[in-house]
């Protein structure tokens, strides 16, 4: 029963959300409100980091624009995903200054990650710093792809329970992957205890749900969890995505990597040929794929 109009978006937001992303937005800021925590679990491509960019860059003007204990808040990432991050973050939200802290180079004081309103991490980093991350209050802990804390019993998982937030927010399209254990693992990083123990969770819905298809019990379980989990699809939010668009652009060789692969595709053909006589076609499956597989790499670059 919440308007979007309820909160206002950030003045300083360099960017137009679509219809959901408000409402996600909307969600995001009605969990802070309530000091509760949840998971954005919205399909890939729906854009969970911009609406948690807005949710960020609400907070920071709401206390403005100030750093420090209780103020900075820390993003924890997949490595690959660092720079992108960093990147939405100077293009939709240019007033807020991040770190990345990542890499050799990192800093090793807890002031100088104290000196910005974001923080990047990776969750590898996360694991080797926590003694570091840890001294420090948060105002936010975002984990982007937090099945990656799915095992309670790793020390990626301890890491993240380690770290002191006044909020904490998820981001994961598959939130499980495995077992249901994945998502007491997740939860129980957002809101402690709220689904017990692992050993009482397993015995109350794990069991029930996977070994004996207990529907009770998986109603039961959502309902415990709905609240704190918004999930849409694709196919829900289709009005809101803007067309399709395909772009083909066809890349020429130069002439000296042309002169290679032509010369590598006749001694590929000819190989080919040679193996289709001696062993028949259905024996030479591995020869074609290793011959289609060579002349790819060097379309690509030869060096490869």
């Amino acid at each position: 029963n919440v308007s979007i109009e309820e909160f206002e978006l950030p003045k300083t937001l360099k960017v137009t959300l679509r219809p959901y992303q408000r409402i996600g937005y909307t969600w995001l800021k009605l969990l802070e409100q309530n000091n509760i925590n949840g998971c954005l679990a919205d399909d890939m491509g729906l854009g969970k980091t911009i609406q948690t960019i807005v949710l960020l860059l609400s907070s920071a003007e709401a206390n403005g624009f100030a750093v420090g204990s209780g103020k900075t808040s820390l993003i924890v990432v997949p490595t690959s995903v660092i720079h992108n991050w960093g990147a939405e973050l100077a293009r939709f939200a240019p007033m807020l200054n991040f770190l990345i802290h990542h890499g050799t180079q990192r800093t090793k004081f807890y002031s100088k990650i104290l000196a910005y309103h974001i923080v990047i991490t990776s969750y590898g980093t996360l694991r080797n710093d926590i003694e570091l991350f840890r001294q420090i209050n948060f105002n936010y802990v975002v984990l982007d792809e937090s099945q990656n804390i799915k095992n309670p019993f790793s020390k990626v998982y301890r890491a993240a329970v380690m770290l002191n937030t006044k909020h904490s927010i998820n981001l994961s399209g598959t939130p499980i992957e495995n077992s249901l254990l994945d998502l007491w693992a997740q939860m129980n990083f957002l809101n402690r205890g709220m689904l017990g123990s692992p050993r009482w969770f397993r015995n109350e819905f794990q069991n029930p749900i996977e070994k004996n298809s207990d529907k009770d019990k998986e109603v039961q379980l959502q309902h415990i969890i709905s609240p704190l989990i918004l999930r849409r699809t694709k196919e829900q939010v289709v009005n809101d995505l803007p067309p399709i668009t395909e772009q083909v652009i066809y890349c020429e060789m130069e002439e000296t990597q042309k002169k290679v692969y032509e010369s590598e595709k006749s001694k590929v053909r000819n190989s080919i040929i040679d193996s289709f006589e001696k062993n028949g076609v259905e024996k030479s499956s591995i020869h074609v794929l290793t011959g289609l597989t060579r002349l790819r790499q060097l379309a690509n670059h030869p060096a490869m």
